[in-house]
């Protein structure tokens, strides 16, 4: 399996190159384990100065539902949750040495106007109805739950010193208990589990 998830990695990092440097949306795990509230999903590569991260993390576990925004409340949750994201560096925080700055974010749910999700998003938009939805392209999974999916990018300076990242996602969410992590870098492809208890990783 780690075999596979090396691959399948490598083939976005080609097909992204082929895109005009778009970064590829993440690819979601199928059976019941995505389900869990409290698991997430990780992919990390790293080719020539680009570190990108894609991560597939139930709503639940980052503003406590998972369904469309409807009230007030709830959209100022997403709306934090947004503004978290948009800022990596507090979050995925590479070492020092490797002079890594944001480069690229793109946040996605199938229950969430693209606008909540945006770097600003509008400070007075209509509540969410279901026609709206509908409109903006989000939607109510059949399955009953959903997800944020995110695609973070960081350009480095001095990638030969990348060697490792820190997550902080345990203290901007603590909802979450598990993140589940693969890793495709020149010096070859690993896997980890983070928990609150262990937040760094290294390759």
């Amino acid at each position: 399996m780690k075999l596979l998830a090396g691959l399948l990695a490598l083939a976005a990092c080609a097909a992204w190159r082929l895109a005009v440097g778009q970064p590829p949306a993440p690819v979601k795990a199928q059976g019941p384990e995505m389900h869990q509230h409290d698991l997430a999903r990780l992919r990390i590569a790293l080719e020539g100065n680009l570190l990108t991260l894609w991560l597939l993390a139930p709503l639940d576990g980052l503003v406590g539902f998972e369904t469309a925004p409807r009230t007030a409340r709830q959209r100022q949750a997403v709306k934090d949750l947004a503004a978290r994201l948009h800022q990596p560096q507090t979050i995925f925080v590479p070492p020092a040495a490797a002079q890594c700055v944001p480069a690229h974010v793109a946040l996605a749910s199938e229950v969430i106007e693209p606008s909540l999700l945006a770097a600003q998003a509008p400070a007075e938009a209509p509540p969410a109805t279901e026609p709206s939805r509908r409109r903006t392209g989000a939607r109510t999974p059949s399955r009953g739950h959903a997800d944020l999916e995110a695609t973070i990018s960081f350009r480095c300076g001095k990638p030969q010193s990348l060697s490792g990242l820190q997550v902080r996602m345990f203290d901007a969410f603590p909802a979450l208990g598990r993140i589940d992590v693969d890793i495709v870098t020149p010096r070859g492809q690993s896997g980890a589990r983070l928990s609150p208890n262990r937040t760094n990783l290294t390759w």
